[in-house]
């Protein structure tokens, strides 16, 4: 049976082609055998080469029967090489996915009672201060910020190198006004005091300075992800504001508050 790859399927396809090339470049020279054996009334000779000419056609029909066949077979290849192939990105995935659930049920099992309970008791803070808040705002006096500032970005000064072309009368040049450009080879300078000759053009490390803002992210309260061992549909997982509120006095009474 034949289980073509697509490579040898198309590879076939062009072999067939070469070949019904090759035979009907011989149907010319039959066809005017043909015509001068009927001019001179040689029966024999024409049936010889209508014979030859019927087996021809039958040959390059056969052939081409034979290509439609490879081109169904190469589509076939593509399609099971290509599922294929999509098998193995599914394989690997799926291995991922239980090296995840692994490691869910057991380092994470194991941490995420102690970090929910954290993350109740900074979200209890949290509504503290906003309570305490509100009545410093009706007061006019300075607000209380949020510990969880001290999550935020700071601001730095980023340095990045650039390469540059740069000439003698660019700062950035090594011999910037140490150099002066020769008089007849304008290409070149000349350094003061030694004599030396260096290149008015040079490719050289630049040093630019940039600074990164500082940046905050929202509240703790408002997009915090708890943790969770076991599968929850109704997405409690998400902190709930409301529900921090009604259990803040608890929640700061154990913080000794």
């Amino acid at each position: 049976m034949f289980e073509a790859s697509s490579e040898k399927a198309l590879a076939s396809i062009a072999d067939e082609q070469k070949s019904i090339a090759g035979i009907e470049a011989g149907i010319p020279a039959i066809q005017h055998q043909r015509e001068e054996a009927l001019v001179e009334g040689d029966h024999k000779a024409v049936n010889v080469a209508d014979a030859k000419l019927a087996q021809i056609r039958q040959d390059v029909d056969r052939r081409n029967e034979r290509i439609g066949l490879l081109h169904k077979k190469a589509t076939e290849a593509v399609e099971r090489e290509t599922a294929k192939a999509l098998d193995a990105v599914a394989t690997g995935a799926n291995g991922l996915r239980e090296a995840g659930e692994k490691l869910i049920r057991t380092e994470y099992a194991k941490h995420a009672a102690a970090l929910a309970s954290t993350l109740g008791r900074i979200a209890a803070i949290e509504q503290g201060i906003a309570e305490a808040n509100v009545r410093l705002s009706r007061a006019g006096r300075p607000l209380v910020p949020s510990p969880n500032q001290v999550r935020c970005l700071p601001s730095a000064v980023l340095e990045r190198i650039e390469r540059r072309r740069v000439g003698i009368g660019n700062p950035e040049h090594p011999f910037h006004g140490r150099a002066s450009i020769g008089q007849i080879d304008t290409s070149k300078a000349i350094v003061h005091g030694t004599g030396d000759s260096v290149d008015v053009w040079m490719e050289v490390d630049v040093v630019t300075k940039e600074r990164r803002p500082a940046f905050v992210p929202e509240s703790l309260t408002t997009s915090v992800v708890l943790p969770s061992i076991e599968p929850d549909a109704t997405a409690a997982n998400f902190w709930d504001r409301d529900a921090a509120r009604r259990h803040s006095a608890a929640a700061l009474a154990s913080l000794g508050l």
